[in-house]
């Protein structure tokens, strides 16, 4: 099954450096965290977690040449960068040792041959971890066309960040063991925004437009 035609929308922050943009995404997290019914999860491609050319090579091999392999490597290896931070989140892992616990080969061909149900699986499998009441899960992505940029520069594939917004946002996640449709959205903060891709998107993005001054106290 698949929703209408990128009928769910995306909530995105872009803004210049040192803009608020991280400070937005934490807001917005420990907003979403206060509910009970609410899994949310916030990740970054910088700090401690900064992307780079390296981290594609610890999971895949970056020398291949042929157009649908270096795709399906490219979006596999943007797939397990994703759920490596989400584990070192969740479970309160050191990165390295997040990154250690999923090179495992089933995990990386799962990643490889079909990324979205990957994360579809694994958002599925966070949610099991919890309590029952949990209907909502919310993945909270800073500085997104970082890892899109680093992974350009390494397979020469653009807008691998489409993977992330197809698998959850595209195709409906259940529970884990039941019919029971999980609400999903993801909220993506970026320092630029490039169109990328090969067809024009009719996606709704819903921006969150920040004040020119910023408050101190909040500013969400």
């Amino acid at each position: 099954m698949r929703f209408s035609p990128r009928s769910k929308p995306l909530v995105a922050v872009v803004r210049g450096s040192g803009g608020g943009k991280t400070r937005t995404i934490v807001e917005v997290w420990l907003e979403l965290d206060e509910s009970p019914h609410v899994l949310a999860i916030a990740i970054t491609f910088n700090g401690i977690w900064t992307v780079n050319q390296d981290e594609c090579g610890l999971f895949f091999d970056t020398a291949t040449t042929s157009p649908a392999e270096r795709d399906s490597t490219a979006r596999g290896c943007y797939a397990v960068m994703i759920i490596s931070r989400m584990v070192s989140v969740f479970f309160g892992l050191d990165f390295r040792q997040a990154q250690r616990f999923l090179n495992h080969k089933s995990f990386l061909d799962a990643a490889k041959a079909n990324p979205e149900e990957l994360l579809r699986s694994f958002v599925a499998f966070l949610v099991s971890c919890l309590q029952p009441g949990i209907t909502h899960f919310v993945l909270l992505v800073d500085e997104t066309a970082a890892v899109n940029n680093v992974i350009h520069k390494v397979f020469q594939v653009l807008d691998v960040t489409s993977t992330l917004r197809d698998g959850l946002l595209s195709f409906p996640t259940f529970k884990e063991d039941t019919d029971t449709l999980l609400h999903v959205g993801i909220v993506m903060s970026s320092l630029e925004l490039t169109p990328i891709g090969q067809a024009l998107s009719h996606r709704i993005v819903y921006p969150l437009e920040l004040p020119l001054v910023l408050s101190p106290d909040q500013i969400v």
